[in-house]
């Protein structure tokens, strides 16, 4: 049997559970609905069922805490984890991963998908990063940890658990810890592909701001050694630099051009090339001050 978990900040779920529980009438091996509401300014308002509980925090402990207690709440052996923000792309969602389930992996993930149509300007680059990165219809095998999204995907109770035993600081990036404990621990992982949609973009100054949060979590998770010094490709671009002896002219070129790639990114046609040289950047720049901050608490 499956529960459904659903951890939620500031987001309404109840379009996405109705959706759910239209689906749940003819797939049984999904048993319960638990939300996580993480202490959001937005409160959303009850969904009386009895599938359905509802759990509210009274402090915003992050997205990676609100999985475990989730987790912990939970009734059954398996657990699809749901991002609050998501929309129904297909009518037979819950049944393909009901189906999945019998294969016997720790992990599956089904992915997620965009709208076809732009949004509005101010949430362009969150869209478009959406549908050129994390789109996919096939993931090679070999990519399969470093191409794990969170926002949909199913695991097995007892591993998840058995991996999450560390603290981790409400920070975003807490896919790349997820991903790399999995990687750690060997867990057989399979992408299939089942995607739900990603609806609440963040506007693209949010997002600028997270890519650069999430640099950090890259680097901290190589400090603590619980990634490797090549697992993501901001690394493999800075390990290339280093070799050739170019992080200081690449990190000096790219701060003189900041204000114009920051203005690129924020307009309508914003290129992810520009995204990239700032997040390189910040990398360098993480990689000479060598801060000690570390984000795993035993």
């Amino acid at each position: 049997m499956i529960s459904i978990c659903i951890p939620c900040y500031n987001d309404n779920p109840s379009h996405l559970v109705e959706s759910l529980m239209k689906q749940m009438d003819s797939v049984q091996e999904f048993t319960e609905i638990i939300i996580y509401d993480d202490a959001s300014q937005q409160v959303f308002e009850d969904i009386p069922h009895p599938k359905i509980r509802i759990l509210r925090g009274e402090e915003n402990i992050g997205d990676y805490a609100a999985r475990k207690l989730l987790a912990n709440k939970s009734s059954n052996r398996y657990i699809l984890f749901l991002d609050a923000d998501l929309g129904m792309a297909k009518n037979d969602f819950l049944k393909v991963y009901a189906e999945a389930c019998h294969t016997n992996y720790d992990v599956i993930y089904g992915g997620i998908c965009y709208c076809q149509d732009k949004p509005e300007k101010s949430q362009i680059l969150r869209w478009k990063y959406g549908k050129s990165r994390e789109e996919k219809k096939n993931i090679p095998r070999e990519k399969l940890y470093e191409c794990f999204v969170s926002a949909s995907f199913l695991v097995d109770k007892e591993f998840f658990l058995s991996i999450t035993e560390n603290q981790l600081p409400n920070i975003y990036g807490s896919d790349l810890y997820l991903a790399a404990q999995f990687k750690r621990e060997k867990a057989s992982i399979n992408f299939i592909h089942n995607p739900i949609c990603h609806k609440g973009l963040e506007t693209s100054i949010e997002f600028l701001a997270k890519s650069k949060t999430a640099v950090l979590a890259t680097y901290i998770l190589m400090k603590d050694e619980v990634i490797p010094h090549d697992h993501r490709p901001i690394q493999r671009a800075y390990l290339l630099l280093k070799k050739m002896k170019s992080t200081l002219i690449i990190s000096k070129t790219i701060s003189y051009l900041e204000k114009y790639l920051t203005r690129n990114l924020l307009s309508r046609e914003p290129r992810l090339l520009f995204l990239d040289m700032i997040k390189l950047n910040e990398y360098i720049k993480l990689a000479r001050s060598k801060p000690e901050n570390s984000l795993i608490k035993q």
